[in-house]
């Protein structure tokens, strides 16, 4: 039984988003939700294995949010899964990578980045090919996600906002790594 869920981020950003979208999400389920944020994957890196061993709160799941960037997906994953694991038997852990940064999330659903930011006109950029798919585009999601809204995102502040809108059904975001970040979710409320 889960009673506490611990969101361990790399950036703050991730942060502002989920404070946003979880009330949405887990509206009817009474968890008591914590986030511990770092300063860059690399902060994170360094110090989940303390941060997890020094919890003593039992009944609580891990859910650990990091950006790819250009290291490999599935080596990532497994570097934080052994972390989680060698501090937490008594725990669990879900690992959830963002495929390149946070910002593919918010391309994948330009209707949100849209209403959010009061953008004009920026969903018609969704067949495009970076928002498309844009967990495969080349070149940095945040600086594309920039271009499009005319520097209106701000990485926190524009997380906050478009926390309150991005679609929370699976397969209306044009990202396949938020559609499972979504699925991890939604599979807590069972």
């Amino acid at each position: 039984m889960i009673d506490n869920i611990v969101f361990i981020l790399e950036e703050k950003s991730a942060k502002a988003l989920l404070e946003n979208m979880l009330p949405r999400l887990f509206h009817e389920i009474n968890y008591n939700i914590q986030y511990i944020t770092f300063s860059g994957k690399q902060d994170l890196l360094k110090n989940i294995e303390g941060k997890i061993l020094g919890w003593k709160v039992p009944n609580t799941l891990f859910f650990v949010l990091c950006d790819k960037d250009n290291d490999d997906c599935i080596e990532l994953k497994q570097k934080l899964l052994s972390k989680c694991r060698n501090h937490s038997s008594e725990q669990q852990s879900v690992i959830r990578i963002a495929c390149r940064e946070l910002e593919t999330f918010y391309l994948g659903d330009l209707e949100a980045v849209e209403n959010a930011l009061n953008a004009r006109d920026i969903k018609r950029h969704q067949l495009n090919k970076n928002c498309r798919n844009p967990d495969e585009m080349q070149g940095k999601p945040s600086d594309y996600l920039n271009q499009l809204t005319g520097n209106a995102y701000q990485k926190t502040a524009g997380s906050r906002e478009i926390g309150k809108h991005i679609q929370l059904e699976v397969g209306i975001n044009k990202s396949t790594c938020f559609n499972y970040f979504i699925s991890a979710l939604k599979n807590l409320r069972n």
